[in-house]
């Protein structure tokens, strides 16, 4: 659930186009992971990837993944309360990125543009 709003903030905040903006499962070439730099310490780091990315040209593309249930444990993410939570700190945090790096970085104006 919480992944499913993480991913419409995405879209609507950055204007994203990838499904899973924060899929665990990323490929780079040495040459575009080279040229990133990760500023945000925890766990929703694929966005700021995702601007990066495209604000450098790189190709940017998706492949599906099978998920499997889990097998053990219970999420970090249960319940109201947690959702609550998180999803504020999603919201900020993509604002956060959005003027960061749309903004104030590279004063693009991702209305217009199209990825």
């Amino acid at each position: 659930l919480t992944t499913f709003f993480f991913n419409i903030l995405a879209k609507i905040i950055l204007k994203s186009k990838i499904k899973d903006i924060n899929s665990g499962f990323k490929a780079f070439s040495q040459k575009s992971a080279s040229q990133l730099t990760t500023d945000y310490k925890y766990n929703y780091i694929g966005p700021e990837i995702y601007i990066q990315s495209v604000y450098k040209k790189f190709k940017v593309g998706e492949c599906e993944i099978n998920h499997y249930e889990r097998s053990g444990g219970t999420s970090y993410f249960n319940g109201f309360t947690s959702i609550f939570i998180n999803t504020f700190i999603m919201i900020n945090y993509l604002i956060e990125l959005r003027h960061k790096y749309i903004f104030k970085k590279w004063k693009i104006d991702i209305t217009k543009k199209k990825y």
